[in-house]
């Protein structure tokens, strides 16, 4: 098992200070939407989404918790996989209302998260390395 802070946590923050430098969005993997990273501190990942452009220039600021990636995290590593409505069956929704889809996107670019699509929903699988 992959300890979060030692493990995760730095592999996240490597992950958006590139797509910071290269400019590359975070795509969501359940709707094709794109979320770019603005600022990337110790606790917490800003993003901005492609979606809210058309009523605010450069989209309302997202602040996705290093908090709420954790919890995520921990149940997709001990559950093995996760789909959108599993999340959101073991979260407060509330809490992660604006943030659900960019916290799945963001774990999705680690190199032991794959992506399938079964039927509707795009499913996060967590493969033990």
């Amino acid at each position: 098992m992959e300890m979060f802070e030692r493990d995760v946590w730095p592999k996240i923050i490597h992950i958006a200070k590139k797509k910071v430098e290269t400019g590359e969005p975070i795509e969501t993997i359940d709707r094709k939407n794109k979320n770019w990273v603005m600022k990337v501190e110790d606790n917490v990942i800003t993003v901005r989404s492609e979606k809210n452009e058309i009523n605010r220039p450069n989209g309302s600021p997202r602040p996705v918790p290093k908090w709420a990636i954790k919890e995520v995290w921990t149940i997709l590593q001990k559950d093995g996989k996760m789909s959108r409505p599993d999340m959101l069956r073991q979260v407060d929704v509330d809490k992660y209302r604006r943030i659900g889809s960019v916290i799945r996107g963001i774990l999705a670019l680690l190199p032991n998260v794959s992506v399938k699509k079964i039927g509707r929903h795009s499913t996060l699988f967590y493969n033990a390395l």
